[in-house]
């Protein structure tokens, strides 16, 4: 899953989604609600959530204790 460069984009789900071997949330600079299953979803360690300055921080950080690995550089 990719959303990138989005610049109207506000909010996002994909709450059935169970397993993602890609995981890349980039450049959007409204996007502030991003819903995904977790903390039951299974997410490639590899993934980036960077460059999202209105994402919801406390969601952020949920995904990360959630999913260690990726990288989060809001």
């Amino acid at each position: 899953l990719t959303i990138r460069n989005n610049p109207a984009l506000v909010s996002a789900s994909f709450a059935h989604l169970a397993t993602l071997s890609t995981l890349v949330i980039r450049g959007n600079a409204v996007l502030s609600q991003l819903y995904l299953d977790q903390p039951n979803m299974t997410v490639n360690p590899n993934w980036q959530i960077c460059q999202n300055p209105a994402l919801d921080a406390a969601w952020l950080q949920t995904f990360t204790a959630n999913h260690p690995g990726g990288a989060s550089c809001n």
